[in-house]
Parts: structure tokens; sequence; C-alpha cells
């Protein structure tokens, strides 16, 4: 009985030292992740353009490194080289509609689109009969 007891006893020890071994406070306490610029890794396009910069340091958390994006638009995080590229190009969509939003074509369709709710608010109150026959025509 004995033998058996020290034996489980001794088994439990090892298995509690192992896991202590293998789990992520143990491997935090050894060193600890890196950190890069971001120029280290990146090029420079990717590291300034004109409505954005990718910000210093930058983590390695796990197998990806953690980029901080800072726009025009906002500040934005990427997790790894991928979602920076997709972060990138959102940021450049975003100036362009940005652009698109302040040109004349859409100052013309946003005042045409004005002029015409103007005309039905007018219609309504100028000939509220017709104008409920057609909403309900609708």
């Amino acid at each position: 009985m004995k033998t058996y007891e020290s034996a489980l006893a001794a088994g439990l020890c090892l298995a509690a030292l192992s896991a202590g071994a293998f789990s992520p406070v143990a491997a935090r306490s050894d060193e600890p992740p890196p950190r890069f610029t971001a120029a280290q890794l990146l090029t420079p396009a990717q590291l300034k353009g004109p409505h954005h910069t990718v910000a210093d340091p930058v983590a390695t958390e796990g197998y990806y490194h953690a980029f901080t994006i800072r726009s025009d638009f906002g500040e934005f995080d990427a997790e790894g080289r991928t979602l920076l590229a997709v972060r990138l190009q959102e940021v450049g969509a975003l100036a362009r509609l940005d652009e698109v939003s302040k040109t004349e074509v859409f100052l013309k369709a946003a005042g045409t689109s004005v002029v015409n709710v103007g005309k039905g608010v007018a219609n309504a109150v100028t000939k509220p009969t017709e104008t409920a026959r057609a909403s309900v025509r609708v």
C-alpha cells in the first residue's frame, strides 16, 4: 500500500512540476517579447503615407507584430503584416472617399436631393389631396 501511495505522490509532484515548466507564466519570465521599430519591419511606403504613420515601438505578441496606425481618420491597431496591409488600404479608401465628398459632383447631387425634398414638401402643402393619393399608390 505504501509503495502505491508513494508512487502516486511522486507522480503527482512530477506532473505539477512539468505543468509549471510549460505554463505561459514561466515562459514569460524567461525573457521579454522582442520589440522593434516600425522602420525595421516595413517599407517606407508602409511606414508613412500621405494620410497615415505607423507608430513605434512595434511589440511582438505571440507570432504577430502588433502595429498601431495613426491616420487622419483616427488610430487603428493591426495584428500582423497582412492585417496592416488591409488597414492601410482602408485608410487610402477613406482618404479617397473624403476627397469625393468635397467635390462639385457631390455638392450638386446633394443640392438636387435637397431641392427635390423641398418640391415634395411644397406639393404636400399646396396640393394635399393629390399628394395623399400619390403616396397611397406607391
